[in-house]
């Protein structure tokens, strides 16, 4: 546009990206551009918070919202089972084939009919020479090559560590049913802010002061909840626990900015489950994990 300004738009509305938006959203990539081996290094620094891959997306957009809620659960747990050469592998590093993910997914046979209708037209997984891939403009294992970090950079798309043992104990949690509660932990992903975890509508900004944040009543908004069952939704979404070094953790935590009002509730997600920055003291703090 000529004023400089971007619309991004979401369920429940749109809104404005400024200038500002738009010159973090440089400063980040800025950040992150590979200067000598500092990018090819990132794998050994987060090493001690587990292993990871790299879930790409489009900030303050919903992901994937093309495919149902329980699906988006299911995919994301299959995700950590990416290989290095992009197709799902298991435990020995062999294939992961079709026919075997009803198993891994612990669904019954119609649920899994359900979701493979469902995700098969996305090709955010496909087989190929009897191998499961997953979208590689949406999925990545591994060091994230030069011209790969300046195609995001010009296509203005941003990276998350999406953590497997976090996501998998989070899975295994769950029941079935749940599946679909779940799925709004990762739906959010793109409007949680990347160094300190909690959802808004400015993911870039690193000025705590200046992050708008975004309250439950916005959530709901934005994933389409209806707001006169906000109670019910507080109640599903902080519920969802998992278990790291034998401690119990939610996956998601509140901050009370106005009394008990849950509509103003600030939402935190647990890093161990994905984080995109680097202030894991704070976020852990902020959010009380």
């Amino acid at each position: 546009m000529d004023t400089g300004e971007m619309i991004a738009s979401y369920e429940g509305g749109v809104r404005i990206q400024t200038e500002d938006e738009v010159e973090s959203a440089k400063k980040y990539f800025e950040e992150k551009k590979p200067v000598g081996e500092k990018f090819g290094r990132i794998n050994s620094l987060y090493e001690k918070r587990g292993m990871f891959i790299w879930n790409i997306h489009s900030s303050a957009r919903l992901l994937f919202p093309e495919i149902k809620p329980a699906s988006l659960t299911r995919l994301m747990f299959l995700s950590t089972y990416l290989g290095y050469d992009g197709y799902l592998v298991d435990g020995k590093k062999k294939p992961i084939q079709k026919k075997d993910l009803q198993d891994y997914l612990e669904i019954h046979r119609n649920d899994f009919s359900r979701f493979w209708r469902d995700i098969e037209p996305s090709r955010l997984i496909y087989e190929k020479d009897n191998k499961l891939y997953l979208d590689e403009n949406m999925f990545m294992k591994g060091k994230l090559p030069k011209d790969k970090i300046k195609g995001l950079s010009e296509n203005e798309q941003y990276i998350t560590r999406i953590y497997i043992k976090g996501v998998r104990q989070l899975y295994h949690t769950a029941t079935t049913p749940s599946h679909t509660t779940l799925s709004y932990i990762f739906r959010i992903l793109p409007y949680v802010n990347k160094e300190y975890n909690v959802c808004c509508f400015n993911p870039l900004e690193t000025d705590k002061s200046k992050i708008q944040i975004m309250s439950l009543g916005d959530f709901a908004d934005v994933i389409g909840y209806d707001r006169t069952h906000i109670s019910r939704l507080s109640k599903l979404m902080f519920e969802p626990t998992f278990k790291i070094d034998e401690c119990l953790k939610n996956a998601m935590r509140y901050v009370s900015t106005n009394g008990f009002n849950k509509e103003c509730l600030s939402m935190f997600i647990n890093p161990c489950v994905y984080y995109a920055g680097t202030h894991w003291s704070e976020v852990e703090i902020l959010g009380c994990f």
